[in-house]
C-alpha cells in the first residue's frame, strides 16, 4: 500500500501535468481562448504560478487582463485543486 508521501507526489506530479487551459476551462470564463493566448505568451503555463508569493495581481493585470479575470485565477486555484484530485 503506497505512503501518504508517495501518494502526495503522485498528486504533485499529476497537477504538474496540467495545463493552463484546464483550469480555464474548469473557471469557466467567457474569453478563455483570449486569457490563455496571453498567458501562454507570457510563459505562464500552469496553474501553479498563482499560488506564488512573487505574482501580483497587478503583474497580470499588466499583461492586460481585467481586474475580474485576474482574481479569478488567484482565488480559484486551490479549489481547482481539489476537484482534480
Amino acid at each position: 500500500m503506497p505512503s501518504e508521501l508517495s501518494q502526495g507526489a503522485g498528486l504533485i506530479a499529476f497537477c504538474k501535468k496540467l495545463i493552463i487551459l484546464d483550469y480555464l476551462l474548469y473557471l469557466k470564463l467567457e474569453n478563455k481562448n483570449k486569457v490563455k493566448n496571453i498567458l501562454t505568451t507570457n510563459r505562464i503555463t500552469s496553474h501553479n504560478i498563482f499560488k506564488s508569493n512573487f505574482l501580483s495581481h497587478k503583474d497580470v493585470m499588466a499583461l492586460g487582463l481585467s481586474l475580474g479575470v485576474v482574481i479569478f485565477l488567484f482565488d480559484h486555484v486551490h479549489c481547482f485543486e481539489k476537484q482534480v484530485a
